[in-house]
C-alpha cells in the first residue's frame, strides 16, 4: 500500500512537471514574463524547478538508481566534468562551465527520475497523450497569435522556438509511434498519425528547422528499422514510387511551404551568418588547440554547433570531459535504438532523446540545455532504460505493450 501511494505521488508530480513545462511556452506566460521585466527564463521557471526537485526527492533511492550501469557510467564522467570546471576556474578564472555542469546535471537527474518511475503501460500511454496533445495545443496557439496563421515569415516570430521545438518534435515522434503501434481501431491510428503531421507543420511554421529535420530523419530511421531485411529493396521502390506520385499530385504550394520554412530569409544568407561564425570558430580553435578561448578573450557570437562551441570556448583539454559525456551518451542511445523493438512503446524514449542530439548540430546549448526543452526527453530515456532492465531481468512483461 505504501509503494502504491508513492507511485501515485511520483506520477502526478511527473504529469504536473510536464504540463507546466509545456504551458510555459504559451504566449500568455511568455508575454507575462516580459511584462515583469524577465530577460531570461520564464515566470513559471521557479515552479518548474520546485516540481523537478520535488520529483527527484520522492524518486531518489541510491540502491535502485545505481543498478543502472548507464547511470553509474554517466556519474563517473560527470565527476570528471566537475574536476575540469574546477581546473578552469582555478587556472583561468573561468566560471562559464557552471552552466555546463548545471545543464548536464539536470539531464542526469532526469534520467535517474525516469529510471525510478517504473511506469505501467496505462500510465505511460496517458503521459504520452497528455504530453503530445498539450504540446500540439500550445504550438497551435503560437502559430495563431504570434504568426497569424500557417504562413512562413522572413523573421522568426516565436520566442524560444528551438527550445519549444524540441518538445514539439518529441510529441511528433510520440504521436507517430501511437499511430503505428496502437492496438485501437484504425480511425484512432489515422488520428494519431494526422496529429503527428500537424505537429510537423507547426514546426515548419514556427521555423524550428533543426527540430523539423530531426523528426524527418527519425521517421525515416523508424521505417527503415521496420522494413529492413529481405524485402527492404521492395519497400524502398514502393516508397520512391509513392514519393513521385505525391510530388505529381500534391499542390505546388505544399512543397513551396516546406522549402520556404528552411530557406526563406530576408538576408541572402539562409543561415543568418551562422555558417560564417562556425567557420571562424573552427579556425580559431585550430590556432588555439589546447585551451581555446580560455587564454585569449576573443569575442565571437554564439557558434551554432554544440561540439564546435565547446572546442572554441575551452580547447581540447578542458572540453574533453564534455565531449566524452556527449559521445558516450549518444553511442549508448544509438545502440539501444538499434537493438530495441520499436513496436514497443516503452522504447519511445530511446528515439525521443535523439532529437536534442540532432538539433545540437545546429544549436550551441543542445542537447543538454536549456532544461525546459530537454528534461522530458532525458526523463523518457530513463523510463526506457528501466523497462529494458526489467525485461532483461524478468521483472516486467511489457514486450507486447503497444503492438498491433
Amino acid at each position: 500500500m505504501k509503494n502504491v501511494f508513492w507511485q501515485n505521488i511520483r506520477y502526478y508530480l511527473l504529469l504536473a512537471l510536464a504540463i507546466i513545462i509545456i504551458v510555459a511556452f504559451h504566449p500568455y506566460f511568455i508575454n507575462m514574463s516580459k511584462s515583469v521585466g524577465l530577460r531570461t527564463g520564464n515566470i513559471l521557471s521557479p515552479y518548474i524547478s520546485l516540481l523537478f526537485v520535488a520529483l527527484f526527492v520522492v524518486c531518489v533511492n541510491g540502491n535502485s538508481i545505481l543498478k543502472s550501469k548507464e547511470v553509474r557510467h554517466f556519474l563517473l564522467i560527470f565527476i570528471f566534468i566537475i574536476v575540469a570546471h574546477l581546473a578552469a576556474f582555478s587556472f583561468f578564472d573561468e566560471s562559464s562551465m557552471f552552466s555546463e555542469i548545471r545543464a548536464i546535471g539536470m539531464c542526469l537527474i532526469a534520467i535517474m527520475i525516469g529510471w525510478q518511475m517504473n511506469l505501467k503501460e496505462k500510465r505511460l500511454n496517458t503521459f504520452f497523450i497528455v504530453f503530445s496533445l498539450l504540446s500540439l495545443f500550445v504550438g497551435l496557439i503560437q502559430v495563431t497569435q504570434n504568426i497569424g496563421g500557417f504562413r512562413i515569415l522572413d523573421h522568426y516570430q516565436v520566442e524560444g522556438k528551438n527550445t519549444f521545438g524540441v518538445i514539439l518534435a518529441s510529441s511528433s515522434v510520440i504521436l507517430l509511434f501511437l499511430g503505428l503501434n496502437g492496438i485501437q481501431k484504425k480511425g484512432m491510428k489515422v488520428l494519431w498519425l494526422s496529429l503527428a503531421i500537424l505537429s510537423i507543420v507547426i514546426l515548419l511554421t514556427i521555423r524550428a528547422r533543426a527540430c523539423a529535420l530531426s523528426v524527418m530523419l527519425l521517421i525515416l530511421y523508424v521505417f527503415y528499422q521496420r522494413y529492413k531485411g529481405s524485402d527492404f529493396i521492395f519497400y524502398v521502390l514502393i516508397f520512391l514510387f509513392l514519393a513521385v506520385v505525391l510530388y505529381l499530385v500534391i499542390p505546388a504550394s505544399v512543397g513551396e511551404y516546406v522549402m520556404n520554412s528552411f530557406f526563406q530569409n530576408q538576408e541572402d544568407d539562409v543561415t543568418s551568418g551562422r555558417t560564417g561564425r562556425n567557420a571562424l570558430g573552427w579556425s580559431f580553435f585550430m590556432r588555439h588547440f589546447w585551451f581555446g578561448n580560455l587564454t585569449e578573450g576573443y569575442y565571437l557570437e554564439w557558434i551554432h554547433n554544440f561540439l564546435l562551441d565547446k572546442l572554441f570556448r575551452y580547447g581540447i583539454v578542458l572540453s574533453f570531459p564534455l565531449l566524452w559525456f556527449y559521445f558516450s551518451l549518444l553511442i549508448r542511445i544509438t545502440i539501444r535504438t538499434i537493438k530495441c523493438d520499436n513496436r514497443n512503446n516503452y522504447n519511445i524514449g530511446y528515439f525521443v532523446v535523439l532529437i536534442p542530439f540532432i538539433v545540437s548540430m545546429a544549436e550551441p546549448t543542445m542537447p543538454f540545455g536549456p532544461g525546459t526543452g530537454t528534461i522530458l526527453s532525458f526523463l523518457l530515456f530513463g523510463v526506457s532504460l528501466r523497462n529494458s532492465y526489467n525485461e532483461k531481468n524478468g521483472l516486467l512483461m511489457s514486450a507486447n505493450m503497444g503492438r498491433h
